[in-house]
């Protein structure tokens, strides 16, 4: 499209039957710290869960849709609590083992294509069976269902989603139902399985393949732990909005397409496994474990490699903090304490949020709840069972409180004539010995440990009123960096921060 959408919105489909219970519980898991990691970032106007299960189920409970969410917002939208307790109170209920998939896939896209908008929505697809397609289907009962409840259920929309194919192209928005308006989404697809059948045949996935190739999304295979499916996601989502900071991901595969498989021949339900499976030399499979510059992730007209995507950086988040109102800054605070009960080490695998943690906790507005945000968080890090996520959000609660490069920002920032009055530190006595944690402890306690070489620093400060009284050998640091602040910035512009 010409026109990229400047609002996105965030749709979850997932099959809430399948993988046994073990496995969605997990994913659920994941998919409550998905909503929590995005609700921050304010990336998207609306998120959204769809759930899917077998034709086995009770009518009402073959898709379950939550409604949108405005994590912010409460008028005409569900909340953020509402939406998580949407997904808490999912129910997964036992359906017996079948020799074919009976998973309602069709539906279920049926039901997203329903509930999206125009344009700008991301669907993240969980999958763990294809879904029926009419050449091996043809003859079986819960083909036969699907094909009678699409148009039941959905009306002149359901007879389009009767074909894979179409449904896809519907989703691409290079199809429309004849009486409505064409729609685009983009799909990133995830085969969920075990750790030792992700190099299965191929062609028993070529369904979610295409329809991801045919969205310019992408397509992923990796296992059924809540752990590895958020960080993947997130990881995919913070690529994807120009997120600063190194994002590594969960081991897991990708599978593409060289070419266009149009290109080959027409594509159809018939002949799909034969010309998308691994059995065809276009199809290729790569195992990722971080994301590389050479990894595209279309979104409508806009792409990782385009200007016109928005950069999310750490400072960009903490900036919309200060500047928000209470309401939102209340909203911060509870969901960042919601974070730290439900799942800390989430929050702490990327470095994104941690000039917004420590903004809202030096905030002595509004709401109390801030101010014991950071106790909370250092008594729950001690909780973490696993001691590689244990010492990654250690390292990431002290690299929250580096403020260096964003006070040199804010130094830089400043006009020429409120460069000075200042006060520095010499560059050969700008080593204090204080290290982020001891830092840290001055939140809690006057300890001497701390406050001896506290003082040490506090002795070494030189004042200077204008640029003229600068020392001969400090003309060599000016105006590069040195350990210095500019006195304009003790106004209440830049509060608890100088």
């Amino acid at each position: 499209m010409s026109n990229p959408p400047q609002v996105h919105d965030l749709m979850i489909v997932f099959d809430a039957v399948a993988g046994g219970a073990a496995g969605v519980t997990a994913l659920k898991q994941a998919i409550t710290d998905i909503i929590n990691f995005v609700s921050l970032s304010d990336c998207f106007e609306r998120i959204g869960v769809l759930a899917y299960r077998n034709y086995p189920c009770a009518a009402e409970l073959i898709t379950e849709w939550s409604g949108w969410c405005k994590p912010c917002l409460k008028s005409g939208f569900l909340s953020a609590d509402q939406i998580l307790k949407f997904v808490e109170h999912l129910q997964m209920p036992t359906v017996g083992s079948a020799s074919k998939p009976n998973c309602a896939s069709k539906a279920a896209l049926a039901k997203a294509y329903l509930e999206m908008g125009i344009n700008g929505t991301i669907i993240l697809l969980y999958a763990h069976d294809p879904p029926m397609l009419g050449l091996e289907h043809i003859s079986g009962a819960y083909y036969k269902v699907e094909q009678e409840f699409l148009p039941k259920k959905y009306g002149e929309l359901g007879n389009c989603f009767k074909d894979w194919i179409n449904g896809a192209h519907l989703l691409a928005g290079i199809a429309s139902v004849p009486s409505g308006t064409t729609k685009k989404a983009v799909v990133l697809s995830f085969a969920l399985g075990s750790a030792d059948n992700l190099n299965d045949d191929t062609s028993y996935w070529s369904p979610y393949l295409y329809l991801s190739a045919v969205t310019n999304g992408n397509f992923f295979r990796t296992i059924y732990s809540g752990r590895i499916i958020f960080r993947l996601t997130i990881g995919l989502l913070l690529f994807w909005m120009g997120a600063d900071g190194n994002i590594d991901i969960p081991e897991s595969i990708r599978m593409n397409y060289k070419d266009d498989p149009t290109n080959v021949g027409e594509v159809s339900e018939a002949n799909l496994a034969g010309l998308c499976g691994s059995n065809y030399s276009n199809v290729t499979s790569e195992q990722l474990t971080m994301l590389r510059n050479d990894f595209h992730l279309l979104y409508s007209s806009v792409s990782t490699h385009n200007e016109q995507v928005s950069k999310l950086t750490s400072r960009n988040v903490a900036r919309k903090y200060i500047d928000g109102t209470a309401t939102y800054k209340n909203f911060i605070a509870k969901h960042l304490n919601r974070i730290i009960k439900t799942n800390i080490s989430g929050i702490a695998f990327h470095p994104l949020y941690g000039q917004l943690f420590r903004t809202v906790c030096e905030d002595q507005t509004g709401d109390k709840l801030k101010t014991t945000l950071l106790q909370k968080f250092r008594a729950q890090v001690n909780l973490i069972p696993d001691d590689k996520d244990k010492k990654q959000t250690q390292n990431w609660l002290e690299e929250s409180y580096t403020l260096f490069h964003e006070i040199n920002e804010e130094i830089l920032a400043l006009p020429a004539h409120l460069q000075f009055p200042l006060v520095y530190i010499p560059p050969d006595q700008s080593d204090s010995g204080l290290t982020r944690t001891q830092l840290l402890s001055m939140w809690e306690s006057c300890d001497m440990d701390t406050l001896k070489p506290l003082g040490d620093i506090l002795t070494r400060v030189h004042r200077v009123e204008e640029k003229k009284d600068m020392p001969d050998n400090m003309s060599q640091w000016w105006p590069c960096l040195a350990p210095r602040i500019p006195l304009a910035l003790m106004d209440n512009k830049y509060p608890s921060k100088f």
